[in-house]
């Protein structure tokens, strides 16, 4: 990726599944904040942290000594949500699963792991969660893949929009 782009390392939770303690990831500036501080939006699909999705906002300060941009926090949510899909031996269903999830406006970004596939899916606001969650429950009931939920930025089902009165 280039465009005004900056790869920054973001922490990553001590039980991540795929063992790194730091991610990198795609942001582009939003807002400077005088001196050392921006405003960034994350541009790529985080791969391995549970807590951050495509699209939000966060917090970066540069430091002059360590010459390097460093993560201080999110200050707005984007609306996605991220899966993490292992495929442990490469394999057609996982390119199936693929073009359906592509097919439902979704994004992905892959990288080899051992002898299988790891990939990030990002679930747009706009595209029907529970029918994601469902195609990923599904072959992973089948054994085709594992998954697990990454930052989840969509609302849950039936739960209340506006305060009780």
């Amino acid at each position: 990726m280039s465009d005004g782009l900056i790869k920054i390392t973001y922490p990553v939770e001590a039980d991540s599944w795929d063992g790194t303690n730091g991610e990198n990831i795609w942001v582009q500036l939003v807002t400077a904040i005088p001196p050392h501080r921006a405003i960034a939006e994350v541009c790529s699909i985080p791969v391995s942290t549970r807590t951050l999705s495509f699209g939000d906002k966060i917090l970066l300060e540069y430091s002059e000594s360590k010459r390097q941009v460093a993560f201080v926090a999110i200050v707005e949510r984007g609306g996605h949500s991220t899966f993490h899909v292992l495929v442990e031996k490469k394999n057609s269903d996982a390119s199936e699963m693929l073009k359906r999830i592509h097919l439902m406006g979704c994004g992905s970004e892959s990288g080899s792991h051992g002898s299988g596939e790891l990939f990030a899916i990002d679930v747009p606001p706009e595209v029907d969660f529970d029918e994601v969650v469902d195609l990923l429950k599904k072959g992973q009931d089948e054994g085709r893949w594992f998954f697990q939920t990454g930052y989840i930025g969509h609302p849950e089902k039936h739960a209340p929009t506006s305060p009780a009165m």
